[in-house]
């Protein structure tokens, strides 16, 4: 009987020690959908994802069974169970999670008249890799193309009187932001670089003397890479989001989802030299949420603090924040604009039909999209076949990128990113290299 009554009051008083964790609470806002859990102070957390399911376990934490479902686009409901010792709640989405994508997480001081934290959790198909590229490792070219010059027209859609889709961001700014740092690339890489603006300005008000003669611009280059963001009506604008490529073809054909490349290859961080100790003893500073914030483990990376998104709203009652639309008067100057980079003399392209240049527009499209999905971790909506003017009235292998949706609101708002940015570029050049490093002697 004593040894009975000893187990029980172990027992009891583990439970004491325990942290009761409730139920969390769900908000439903514009493009995402909000998981908030009032965290006890004496408790802990770490992350584990897995395909369509993240689990959020809390070790030596009580929790009341409990089952929700939801038809959100972005979050379907949720489990919260016991297992030993040890709560696990876990989110159900139809996106899908990975280190890179899909959710963001951030700790945030509790409630009034709480003790603890709120781990807030945000789950979006959107969701992409924002954090900072770092040094990518400049492209080398086999031997046998060391000698060779490549061509290629950059495209900044848009500009001047025809500023493009408006959303969180203007498309024709992005345009020329990303087309900017693609161009510099390609030129630090030996291609020769012709952009077909540098400001805002347009060839021409009309829309298709315009198309025309940033397409004519093309004559005897490698390729043409027209560079846009996407739109979408209010109807569709929260649910539609991701990366696609387009290229020319007689035939409207599916959309081929090509395999996403390995994020870029990064040059190595230079050691920082720590600041010698002073005398004085240090202070001892409060834990801040972005301390709590950099523990949580996620899989094989780590929850970085300063990648985390300012959220001003936390509970999952009140309204979330809103981005306001960028409104910029367009520029009245039409002057014609064409930048060379890194200009050489080589030879005129041969010309190639119209079979041979879809081909060839197809792997470049492939390439682009590929590198463009590895290094920002977007959603992959495939390679597709359009007739935009652009690309189909053009001599030489031609594509349109649309980097992503100005109307959704993670989206465009990503789009405003300058880390975003660079990811974009960086898998556009690294794409366009890519594809002309493997064009066979006969096709220059």
């Amino acid at each position: 009987m004593r040894i009975l009554i000893l187990a029980l009051f172990i027992w009891s008083s583990s439970i004491a020690l325990a942290s009761g964790i409730p139920a969390p609470r769900i908000g439903k806002y514009p493009g995402y959908s909000r998981v908030v859990i009032d965290l006890p102070a004496d408790a802990s957390y770490r992350v584990e994802l897995n395909l369509l399911a993240m689990r959020v376990i809390f070790p030596d934490g009580i929790v009341v069974a409990d089952l929700k479902k939801y038809k959100y686009p972005e979050f379907l409901g949720y489990t919260l169970e016991q297992n030993a010792e040890s709560g696990v709640l876990t989110l159900v989405t139809p996106q899908g999670v990975t280190s890179r994508s899909g959710w963001r997480l951030q700790v945030l001081p509790p409630g009034e008249g709480k003790t603890g934290s709120r781990v807030v959790i945000d789950l979006s198909g959107a969701f992409s890799d924002t954090s900072p590229l770092g040094m990518v490792a400049p492209f080398v070219f086999k031997p046998e193309n060391l000698a060779r010059t490549f061509s290629v027209v950059v495209d900044p859609g848009h500009g001047g009187t025809d500023p493009g889709a408006r959303g969180v961001v203007q498309e024709s700014e992005v345009n020329l932001s990303v087309s900017t740092r693609v161009a510099q690339t390609l030129s630090e890489a030996g291609v020769e670089v012709t952009m077909t603006r540098s400001d805002n300005t347009v060839f021409s008000d009309d829309k298709r003397l315009d198309l025309r003669a940033r397409a004519d611009l093309s004559k005897g280059k490698d390729l043409f890479v027209s560079i846009h963001a996407n739109a979408r009506p209010a109807s569709n604008a929260m649910t539609t989001y991701g990366t696609e490529v387009y290229y020319f073809n007689k035939k409207s054909q599916a959309p081929v989802f090509v395999t996403p490349a390995n994020p870029p290859k990064l040059l190595p961080m230079p050691e920082v030299q720590a600041a010698p100790e002073t005398s004085s003893s240090p202070s001892t500073a409060e834990t801040s949420p972005s301390d709590i914030a950099s523990d949580a483990s996620v899989g094989d990376a780590s929850v970085s603090a300063s990648n985390l998104p300012q959220t001003n709203a936390v509970d999952a009652t009140s309204t979330a924040p809103t981005s306001s639309n960028t409104t910029v008067e367009p520029s009245t100057e039409t002057r014609p604009v064409a930048v060379a980079l890194n200009p050489t003399s080589s030879p005129a392209v041969k010309g190639v039909d119209q079979t041979q240049r879809s081909q060839a527009s197809l792997k470049a499209a492939s390439s682009v999209l590929s590198n463009m999905i590895g290094a920002t971790a977007s959603l992959n909506r495939g390679v597709r076949t359009a007739d935009y003017l652009v690309i189909k009235e053009n001599t030489a292998p031609a594509i349109l990128v649309e980097m992503g949706f100005v109307t959704h609101p993670i989206e465009g708002a990503q789009l405003k990113d300058a880390n975003y940015l660079d990811r974009i570029a960086a898998g556009i050049s690294r794409g366009v290299l890519e594809y002309l490093d493997n064009l066979p002697p006969d096709k220059r």
